[in-house]
C-alpha cells in the first residue's frame, strides 16, 4: 500500500487556504526554515553549512571537476526547499480518508503529544498517564457517519499490545482490553464566528483547507454537500477512547454521579497526530490479532452520506414492471418528498435546525427511492417511455413520462444513468433530448393525497426498495444544555410494517 505522504495533494497555496477565517492547517505547517539540498547526493539540511564535509553518497562517483567537494563531503546547493511545508498526513480530514482508504488493514497511529490518560484498573475512575509515541493495530469499520458530519472506527489491539498501553486489567473482570474507538464529528458552521469563514468561503478554497486529495474516498460527498449549500466545517482532531465497567463516577464523565451499581464508561485516552499504513510483514509480532474478513459494500443501488442521488448498478439493477398501483404510489412519494423540502427550509429559517436536519434526510431518502423505482420501471419496459429534457429554474432535467397511466417524474440529468437513456432509444422508446423546454414545475400538494407510509409499504415489501434503507442518517441529536448529556434525539426512520413479506 503507498504512503499517503508520498502523494500529492490539493493544498497548492497553503496562503489562499489561510485567509479563512480559521484555517484548520494553521496547526499543521512546519516552522519556518532555511532548507538546502545538495547537487549531488540530495541530502537536505537546515543549512548550508549543515552539508559542509559530509560524506556524499555519490563520492565515489565521477562529478564535475568545477565543483570543489574535496574529500567528499557536499559543499554544493542548489535548491531551496520551502519554508512552508503543509504536513497534511497530521490534518483531521486526511487522517480520516487514510484511515478509510486503510480500512481492513494494520496501522501505526501517532498520539498527540506523546502520552494517553488511562484507567488504572476496572471498576475505578483513577487514571495514570502513559509515555507512548505511537501503537500498532488493526484497523476496521472505518467509515462516516451521521451523514457525514462525522468519523468513526475500530482498532483491534493484542493481548500484549493492551499490557504495552497500560490497559490489560481494564477490560471486565479486569481482563485485558481488545480494542479501542475512534471518533471525531465536524462542529455545526452556525455555533461559533470563528466557522464564518467554511460558511462563505468558495467550494475550492474550503476543500483545500481540509488537505484532502484529488481521489479521496469521501471528497466528492464534500464536494456534493456544498453544491448543495450544506457548508462543511472540518473534522475535529480524532480521538481515541476506550469502553470500560466502572462503579464509580468518572472524573471525566457527566454521567450521574448517583449510581451504585457497576455500568460502563466511554473515555477519550488521548487524541490521533498521525496515521500511517502498514503491511502485515510491517508490524511487530506482538501487535498481530486475528484479522476478520473485510465486509463487502451494498450492493448498487445505495447513496452514500452527503449524496444527493444514489448510485445506480445498471447491469446488476432488477426491473420492475410498471403497475397503477407502483405508478400511483411513486406519485405519492414523490409530492410527500417536496413536502419534506418545503418543511426543511420552513425550519431552518424559523431557526429549528435539528428539525430541518431531519426533513432534509427525509426528503433525500424518499428522492432515492424515487429515482431507483423509476430506473427499475424504464429496464423492465422501455418501449412505453418518453424521455425529454426540461429546464426548471436553470438546472436540466429528464422528464419520464409514463403515458399509459397519465403521469410524468423529474429527474435531475446528473441522477440519471446514461445506460437509462440508451435503452430507451435503442426501444421502441422515444427519446426527445435536442433542446431543453423551459417549464415552471409545480409544487401545489394536493389535499386528498394518499397516506406515505402506505406508499412506502408497497414498494418495501413487495418489491424490496426500502426507504429507511436510504436515510443518510436514523436520528439527528439536539443539544438541551450545556453538558453533553442535555440533549434530546429525533428519528429520521419511516414507519413502515414490512413483516408481510417474511410470511
Amino acid at each position: 500500500m503507498a504512503d499517503k505522504r508520498d502523494r500529492d495533494h490539493p493544498l497548492r497555496d497553503v496562503e489562499e487556504a489561510s485567509q479563512l477565517d480559521e484555517n484548520p492547517l494553521r496547526n499543521y505547517i512546519a516552522n519556518e526554515t532555511t532548507e538546502v539540498r545538495c547537487e549531488i547526493c540530495g541530502r537536505i539540511e537546515e543549512s548550508e553549512e549543515g552539508l559542509v564535509g559530509v560524506p556524499c553518497s555519490h563520492g565515489e562517483k565521477h562529478v564535475d571537476e568545477a565543483l570543489d567537494i574535496g574529500d567528499g563531503g557536499c559543499v554544493s546547493v542548489t535548491e531551496v526547499l520551502s519554508s512552508e511545508t503543509p504536513r497534511l498526513d497530521d490534518v483531521p480530514d486526511n487522517i480520516a480518508e487514510t484511515l478509510i482508504e486503510t480500512d481492513h488493514s494494520y496501522v501505526r497511529i501517532d498520539i498527540l503529544g506523546g502520552a494517553l490518560s488511562v484507567p488504572a484498573e476496572a471498576y475505578t475512575s483513577t487514571t495514570h498517564d502513559v509515555q507512548l509515541n505511537s501503537f500498532y493495530a488493526y484497523l476496521r469499520d472505518a467509515t462516516e457517519e451521521d451523514g457525514g458530519g462525522s468519523f468513526m472506527g475500530l482498532l483491534k489491539i493484542s493481548e500484549q499490545m493492551a499490557r504495552h498501553l497500560q490497559i490489560d486489567n481494564v477490560g471486565e473482570d479486569k481482563e485485558p482490553l481488545t480494542s479501542i474507538d475512534i471518533w471525531t464529528s465536524r462542529p455545526e458552521l452556525a455555533l461559533g464566528d470563528e466557522l464564518k469563514g467554511y460558511r462563505d468561503a468558495p467550494k475550492t478554497q474550503v476543500l483545500s483547507a481540509l488537505g484532502l486529495s484529488d481521489d479521496g474516498p469521501y471528497i466528492h460527498h464534500l464536494e456534493e454537500a456544498i453544491k448543495e449549500g450544506h457548508p462543511v466545517s472540518p473534522l475535529n482532531p480524532p480521538k481515541l477512547q476506550i469502553h470500560y465497567p466502572t462503579s464509580e463516577p468518572s472524573p471525566r464523565s457527566y454521567r450521574s454521579h448517583t449510581y451504585t451499581h457497576s455500568r460502563y464508561v466511554t473515555e477519550s485516552i488521548g487524541q490521533i497526530a498521525g496515521v500511517e499504513p502498514l503491511s502485515r510483514s510491517e508490524v511487530p509480532d506482538y501487535s498481530i490479532v486475528d484479522e476478520e474478513p473485510e465486509k463487502k459494500g451494498p450492493e448498487p443501488p445505495y447513496i452514500s452520506p452527503f449524496a444527493s442521488h444514489p448510485t445506480i448498478g445498471w447491469d446488476t439493477l432488477e426491473s420492475l414492471e410498471p403497475t397503477e398501483t407502483i405508478i400511483d404510489a411513486l406519485y405519492t412519494i414523490n409530492k410527500y418528498a417536496k413536502e419534506e423540502a418545503e418543511n426543511g427550509t420552513k425550519c431552518y429559517k424559523s431557526g429549528e435546525k435539528a428539525r430541518a436536519k431531519v426533513h432534509s434526510v427525509r426528503k433525500t431518502a424518499l428522492y432515492a427511492v424515487k429515482s431507483i423505482a423509476i430506473h427499475r420501471l424504464v429496464k423492465a419496459d422501455p418501449d412505453n417511455v418518453t424521455v425529454k429534457k426540461h429546464e426548471i429554474d436553470g438546472n436540466e432535467f429528464w422528464c419520464f413520462c409514463f403515458e399509459a397511466f397519465g403521469q410524468s417524474f423529474h429527474q435531475p440529468v446528473e441522477a440519471v444513468v446514461s445506460d437509462a437513456i440508451d435503452t430507451i432509444a435503442n426501444s421502441d422508446g422515444t427519446v426527445e433530448s435536442d433542446d431543453a423546454a423551459e417549464i415552471e414545475l409545480k409544487s401545489d400538494i394536493p389535499g386528498n393525497l394518499a397516506d406515505l407510509e402506505s406508499a412506502l409499504e408497497t414498494l418495501a415489501t413487495d418489491h424490496g426498495i426500502d426507504a429507511n434503507d436510504y436515510l443518510t442518517q436514523h436520528r439527528v441529536t439536539e443539544s438541551t444544555g450545556h453538558l453533553p448529556s442535555e440533549f434530546v434525539e429525533h428519528s429520521t426512520k419511516f414507519d413502515i410494517d414490512i413483516s408481510s413479506q417474511w410470511l
